[in-house]
């Protein structure tokens, strides 16, 4: 487990996990069952007024090792990009031994969508997704 129990939002074989925030929703179907944490990143558990934004919250699988970073944008999606980013950085250390899939749930018709800034971060983390608001775990 990545943070402290008590940060999670949801039970630890929780089926179906929602984020939302500003009327954006992000749902991870857990088929299998999994051993599952959710956390609000963003305001929770980095609670700093600084520039550097967070991503809004981490939904860890510890069964699989996998982290799933979800950033809940309007139409910025380079904004988005930054703030799992930062995340990243500042976790680093923590996130070291799992697989990071960053997860960004943003407008259909959002623009810049194929930057070469996109591209490079869709390249480091494989499993990136962007515009999906349900994928399973």
């Amino acid at each position: 487990m990545i943070f402290d129990e008590k940060f999670s939002h949801c039970e630890l074989n929780q089926k179906i996990i929602v984020s939302s925030e500003h009327g954006k929703i992000h749902k991870a179907k857990n088929k299998d069952c999994c051993v599952v944490y959710h956390y609000h990143i963003d305001g929770e558990i980095v609670k700093s007024t600084d520039s550097k934004r967070r991503c809004d919250f981490a939904l860890e699988n510890e069964t699989t090792h996998k982290l799933y970073l979800i950033e809940l944008k309007g139409t910025h999606v380079l904004k988005a990009i930054e703030q799992i980013e930062s995340t990243i950085s500042l976790f680093k250390d923590e996130f070291s031994s799992y697989i990071i899939c960053p997860r960004i749930i943003c407008k259909s018709n959002s623009p810049k969508i194929y930057t070469s800034k996109q591209r490079k971060f869709k390249s480091k983390y494989k499993e990136t997704i962007i515009k999906e608001n349900t994928f399973f775990l």
